[in-house]
């Protein structure tokens, strides 16, 4: 009889008759050839955000679903700890996300996964774009739609959204979304507003977040439908950090960049400015960079300074300082450059 014959890889070494020593001794390697057969698949596995990827081979249970629900779930079977629930199954050309508590039999490991329908975007409190797959389900579904103020007619929807659970989706609850099939002009707007954050945490397994989502309004004037973000903060338009957020420092200085020597006091005020440019609150630092820093007489009051060059210091002429308006953590800043000029 040729060897091809055999399911198992290995011959059988042990004879004890038991079915326990039976189990212990094949059970696993009659999986693995499973694994490799006409009846499994290979799949790739990636972490919450998608910049960990691995590919793996399992059987798919539910793919012949007998309901629209059950169409949307899928079962995975794999070698035991291979996953864990918030990792996402990229199968037949689509994001799964497993939502079940991974168990086993001492076999292989069976887990629950859902189809993930729509990629939200959000900014975080550093201004990075954060992007995750996730699954949606309706929260309100004989909801007609919309509601009847005394000044309008809104439109009203809850959907219920399934995420990763990592540092970046906790801080989701109470932002503000796009779900929208129209993804160029997007207009659709929901508020996180409750997070079930312990339903499906389970330890050193995994888990996932549990968020209710309520259809709110655009606001066009905030929202960046071109990015796909709601209550977008554009970065800083100069200073010390590349992913800033407003309100920013900016100086406010009319006239010649450049200090008579001898002549009078030259007055600069800083403020704070949001993404609209309307001046925000805020107290900010002001910071004169220059090796003769001790020759310049410098009055500064909170936003306020003035700068004069006294005229007893010739060696001043032609050379330059920059003034520095910056937040209290020195992190975010605005610069101009001045130079001393001849009084002639």
């Amino acid at each position: 009889m040729a060897v091809e014959w055999y399911l198992m890889n290995s011959p059988p070494n042990r004879y004890s008759g038991f079915e326990d020593d039976d189990f212990a001794y094949f059970g696993t390697e009659g999986f693995n050839e499973l694994l490799y057969s006409c009846i499994s698949d290979e799949v790739t596995l990636y972490n919450y955000d998608l910049s960990v990827s691995e590919t793996a081979r399992c059987i798919v249970r539910g793919n012949i679903a007998d309901t629209t629900l059950k169409s949307l779930n899928r079962v995975f079977i794999f070698n035991i700890g291979t996953v864990k629930a918030g990792m996402y199954v990229f199968f037949d050309n689509s994001y799964w996300l497993i939502i079940g508590y991974p168990g086993n039999n001492k076999i292989y490991e069976k887990v629950t996964a859902v189809l993930c329908q729509y990629q939200i975007k959000w900014q975080n409190s550093k201004g990075n774009i954060i992007k995750r797959w996730v699954n949606l389900t309706t929260a309100s579904k004989y909801d007609i739609g919309e509601t009847n103020t005394q000044k309008a007619i809104l439109t009203t929807n809850n959907l219920t959204i399934l995420i990763p659970n990592d540092t970046e989706s906790m801080e989701l609850e109470r932002k503000r979304v796009f779900i929208d099939k129209n993804t160029k002009n997007p207009s659709k707007v929901f508020k996180i507003t409750r997070n079930d954050d312990v339903l499906y945490e389970y330890n050193s397994h995994g888990g996932v977040l549990s968020f209710i989502a309520d259809k709110t309004e655009l606001n066009p004037k905030t929202d960046n439908t071109g990015l796909g973000i709601c209550g977008y903060i554009p970065p800083a338009p100069s200073g010390g950090r590349a992913s800033g957020l407003y309100p920013v420092p900016k100086i406010i200085y009319n006239g010649k960049p450049a200090i008579k020597l001898g002549g009078n006091f030259k007055r600069a005020r800083g403020v704070f400015v949001d993404f609209n440019g309307d001046c925000a609150e805020g107290s900010g630092l002001w910071i004169v960079d220059c090796e003769f820093k001790d020759k310049l007489i410098i009055v500064s009051n909170g936003n306020q300074i003035k700068i004069k060059a006294p005229d007893i210091y010739e060696d001043l002429i032609g050379r330059s300082f920059k003034l520095i308006f910056s937040d209290k953590t020195k992190s975010v800043f605005d610069k101009m450059t001045f130079t001393i000029e001849s009084c002639t």
